[in-house]
């Protein structure tokens, strides 16, 4: 089968794809617009998606939006509602919807971190099968490289990508690169009362954390972004300090973990 992706966070795109690889041919953008674009260019050369996967949040157009206007063009060409594309909404709240994949056009919403083996299980339930079938690799012989980090879940994230060290450490120079500064970000834009632009910072920042199993971040991200979605929202200063001291815990160890493992993986993402 075809399969597209999209999410603007480079991370997400590298496990859906881990995720996914082995189920179809995937085909990787950052955000909604650009997925748009490659539904409507799929059908026109008869090459159409089975399955696409939308982040909820994204720039230029959200996963709600891109969802609306893929059904609008379905609905335009004809498609009836049992015949149209299966469309994940990968979504962090806790807002999960199930049901008939073929109510609405085939819609059901996934929670972020996305849980490898519930995908697949809810790929089946949707008659998807693999195209060749994969087991866990086993414990690398290199996991004594990965030392104890405070903050961070090995065994949980290395569950999210199957074992795959490499894969574990390239999530976590991603992060680095990406999210280090987060914290001090999150701050000074609440400090300049711009409450928007921090609960989106929250968001992503809660579901990169929750990728590479770092609990305790995810969590202090996940609270003080529920803490701002008060209409009169005051975030208090222990949810602020807590954002700070978990970033602060678990910098040291991921740069630790990246300097003993210097090689990424070369998905296209």
């Amino acid at each position: 089968m075809r399969i597209l992706i999209a999410d603007d966070e480079r991370n997400n795109r590298l496990l859906m794809h881990q995720y996914l690889s082995d189920w179809g041919l995937c085909d990787l953008v950052v955000d909604g617009a650009e997925a748009l674009e490659a539904f409507e260019m799929a059908a026109i050369e008869a090459e159409p998606y089975d399955l696409i996967c939308l982040d909820r949040h994204m720039p230029a157009l959200n996963g709600d939006d891109a969802l609306s206007a893929i059904r609008e063009l379905e609905m335009g060409w004809g498609i009836p509602p049992r015949e149209r594309v299966v469309v994940l909404l990968i979504s962090g709240e806790e807002r999960a919807l199930r049901g008939d994949p073929h109510q609405e056009g085939g819609t059901e919403m996934i929670l972020k971190p996305v849980n490898g083996e519930k995908l697949h299980s809810r790929l089946r339930a949707w008659g998807f099968h693999p195209l060749r079938e994969t087991t866990p690799e086993p414990s690398p012989p290199d996991l004594p490289l990965l030392p104890r980090v405070a903050g961070l879940d090995l065994a949980d994230g290395l569950e999210r990508v199957v074992n795959n060290t490499r894969l574990y450490t390239e999530l976590i120079a991603n992060f680095l690169d990406e999210h280090a500064g987060d914290s001090d970000t999150i701050l000074a834009t609440l400090d300049a009362q711009r409450i928007d632009d921090a609960r989106r910072l929250l968001h992503r920042l809660k579901g990169a954390s929750g990728n590479i199993g770092a609990k305790r971040l995810h969590q202090a991200a996940k609270s003080l972004e529920e803490a701002l979605r008060d209409p009169h929202p005051v975030p208090s200063d222990p949810l602020k300090a807590e954002l700070m001291a978990a970033m602060e815990e678990l910098l040291p160890g991921l740069r630790t973990i990246r300097m003993h493992n210097p090689e990424t993986t070369s998905l296209p993402c």
